[in-house]
C-alpha cells in the first residue's frame, strides 16, 4: 500500500468515542455540548461548568474552543452527542488533547502539520495544556 492509499485509507475510516482517551472523550463532549448551546441560543458557560463542575475548567474550554475556532481553516465539524463516530476535526482534536496533557509539544503540532499555520501552534499547544491539565 502507497503512502497516498494509506492516507486516504485513514481518511475514511473514522474513529468511535470508545477509542478515544478519557481526556479525548471529554473534549468532544464539550465541543458537543458547545455546538448544541449555540444551536439553541444558550449560554455555553453555565452548561459545562454544570457538567464539568468547575468554573475554571470551563473556562478553560471556551478559551481552547475560541483558540481552536480562530486558527482552524474552515469550521470545526462535531457529530451529535448520541453519535458513536466522531468527526475528523473531533479525532485531531483529540488527539491534540492527548499530546498536550503528555506535555509532547511535536506530537501536539504533528496532529495539525500542514493543516493549521505554523505561527498558531503555540498559543494552541498553551491553552490546550491548560485545559488538559484540569482534566
Amino acid at each position: 500500500m502507497s503512502i497516498t492509499s494509506a492516507a486516504v485509507e485513514k481518511l475514511l475510516t473514522a474513529p468511535t468515542t470508545s477509542e478515544l482517551s478519557c481526556a479525548g472523550a471529554r473534549i468532544i463532549a464539550d465541543f458537543r455540548l458547545l455546538a448544541l448551546c449555540a444551536r439553541a441560543g444558550r449560554d455555553p458557560v453555565l452548561e459545562l461548568v454544570h457538567r464539568n463542575s468547575c468554573l475554571t475548567t470551563a473556562k478553560a474550554f471556551i478559551d481552547l474552543a475560541d483558540t481552536i475556532g480562530a486558527s482552524w481553516p474552515e469550521n470545526v465539524t462535531v457529530a451529535r452527542p448520541c453519535c458513536p463516530v466522531v468527526t475528523h476535526d473531533e479525532a485531531t482534536i483529540a488527539n491534540m488533547i492527548d499530546a498536550a496533557r503528555a506535555g509532547n509539544r511535536e506530537g501536539f503540532s504533528a496532529q495539525i502539520a500542514g493543516f493549521v499555520r505554523h505561527d498558531r501552534h503555540d498559543r494552541l499547544f498553551e491553552r490546550a495544556a491548560i485545559y488538559a491539565a484540569l482534566l
